[in-house]
């Protein structure tokens, strides 16, 4: 079965196109509605990775505000991940619901910690806070990079002598 969308045309006609030639985040958008309809009439814990992906910051805020709306008092619970900082938003998700993670060194373990374990005043900003490292979760770049991208950085830094191909035996 071939999915089709339609859309208002600037001239007002319905224009038909295929689904698959949509944008990335209206495709990604799609696939996330059936999970708030599931979470309402099914209630259980619906756990999404990089939920922001493909969307704009607005548009991810706003499906996580509506599932929130939508699901309250259904005993669904939302459990998301991003990397996205506009969800430090304590007027969209309280304290004890924003958590961090930090990998520790050696690498092999993470751990996670709440936003709620700091002091910090109400009108901070959350996600300027965090991104200067006042919450910790910052990843050192040279540590997390694996080593051929590395190397790739290396070579493009300015003043950086390129690597001579091998010359042939």
């Amino acid at each position: 079965m071939l999915f089709r969308s339609e859309h208002v045309g600037v001239d007002g006609s319905q224009v038909t196109m295929p689904f698959h030639e949509q944008s990335d985040g209206t495709r990604r958008l799609t696939h996330l509605l059936p999970a708030m309809h599931t979470a309402r009439s099914a209630p259980g814990l619906f756990v999404i990775d990089e939920i922001d992906r493909s969307l704009h910051p607005l548009l991810a805020k706003g499906f996580v505000r509506a599932f929130l709306e939508w699901c309250a008092n259904s005993g669904s619970q939302l459990v998301f991940t991003t990397h996205d900082t506009t969800f430090l938003d304590t007027g969209l998700l309280r304290r004890d619901e924003i958590w961090f993670t930090r990998k520790n060194v050696p690498p092999g373990s993470t751990e996670l910690y709440s936003l709620s374990e700091f002091r910090a005043r109400n009108d901070l900003k959350l996600d300027k806070a965090y991104l200067e490292g006042r919450f910790g979760g910052i990843p050192p770049m040279e540590v997390e990079m694996p080593d051929w991208v590395q190397k790739i950085m290396a070579e493009l830094k300015p003043g950086a002598v390129p690597p001579t191909e091998p010359s042939a035996p």
